[in-house]
């Protein structure tokens, strides 16, 4: 129903445009001319009004398509910067570490590369990690990994081209000459559970605390003396045992690795 009237207008409007063409005509009489004007002038005014809404309502969607492509480029930027922002906050947490190690006395005597955690498995007898730098960058077999602050994690038991199979220190196949390092006992740290370390052969004659530091003892050449292994969580000594037993808290977990830095041959 709404559409017949806006018809009739339509076709009015175009008899109106056609009659003002023929009035143009020279030929054509005054009076008519007259006559025909004040008949259509009301009606030019509405065309006139119809044609200027609807050129308004077209400039309008055009500013709303133009709009819609602005904001669209926007969200395109905000993704652009977004992504920028955690590539540069990794950069500099990368640089964090590197400049962690330029005072210490392990970066002065040894080559240290710096390499991504791409893989662990916790769950098996034989504790390790992935880690995306191997045979192409120099890695070999037996080079000791640590994190910042000299704490040891393991070391590289298998190499491959692109990539190389650490031990974590908290495996039982791992064995680490160690030392007490206030009273300066020697003994041997290996894995029992995920976060606990067990030190073995020492005494039970001399003196162990809770909270004691231990650190590798250098000894067999494989690690470099005084790297962080973790602190004494628990002492005892049985008295029908040679030995006390050792318990040994890692000075990292080793569930959050993910950067990690290779000790390669000394300088």
């Amino acid at each position: 129903m709404n559409g017949v009237p806006k018809t009739k207008s339509f076709l009015l409007a175009l008899v109106i445009i056609i009659g003002l063409i023929f009035l143009n005509l020279p030929s054509v009489l005054s009076p008519i001319k007259n006559f025909f004007y004040s008949v259509s002038s009301p009606i030019q005014g509405t065309f006139d009004q119809f044609v200027k809404q609807t050129k308004n309502s077209w400039e309008f969607l055009k500013s709303l398509r133009e709009i819609s492509k602005e904001n669209i480029e926007l969200e395109e930027k905000i993704k652009e910067l977004m992504a920028q922002k955690v590539e540069l906050k990794e950069i500099e947490k990368e640089n964090e570490l590197l400049r962690s190690y330029l005072d210490l006395p392990v970066y002065q005597r040894y080559q240290i590369d710096l390499t991504n955690v791409i893989g662990r498995d916790f769950q098996g007898l034989e504790k390790y990690i992935l880690i995306d730098k191997g045979r192409l960058a120099d890695i070999e077999k037996n080079m000791p990994i640590i994190v910042f602050e000299n704490i040891l994690i393991g070391k590289v038991i298998e190499v491959f081209d692109d990539f190389s199979k650490v031990l974590l220190i908290n495996s039982p196949n791992s064995k680490i000459p160690a030392l007490i390092q206030k009273s300066r006992t020697e003994g041997l740290v290996q894995g029992i559970k995920t976060n606990i370390l067990f030190m073995d052969l020492v005494s039970r004659d001399i003196k162990v605390e809770e909270d004691w530091i231990v650190v590798t003892s250098g000894i067999g050449g494989v690690f470099p003396r005084g790297l962080l292994i973790g602190k004494i969580s628990q002492v005892e000594s049985p008295e029908n045992e040679m030995f006390q037993k050792i318990l040994v808290e890692p000075a990292i977990d080793m569930d959050k690795l993910e950067r990690v830095f290779v000790i390669k041959k000394q300088k």
